[in-house]
């Protein structure tokens, strides 16, 4: 998953929830501005345990997995 996909499943999530961003940004301890930003992709900068909370207080989880790791067709054609 890329940070554009992040950002749009938790804007989904949370207007599925009925939840502002006002209010979501209290319940984590962040500003409504930096939830706007990351529902926008336009965060600059904000770290691995604050986006896990915002991730559990709607409910959803954070996993990490290898990349699919596509064919190098240049060296294949070598």
């Amino acid at each position: 998953m890329h940070i554009p996909e992040l950002c749009s499943i938790i804007r989904k999530t949370r207007l599925a929830k009925g939840t502002t961003q006002d209010a979501l940004a209290k319940r984590i301890d962040l500003s409504r501005t930096t939830v706007n930003q990351l529902e926008n992709g336009l965060v600059p900068d904000l770290g691995i345990r604050k986006v896990q909370s915002l991730l559990e207080e709607l409910g959803l989880d954070l996993h990490v997995r290898p990349l699919a790791r596509r064919p190098n067709y240049v060296r294949m054609a070598l």
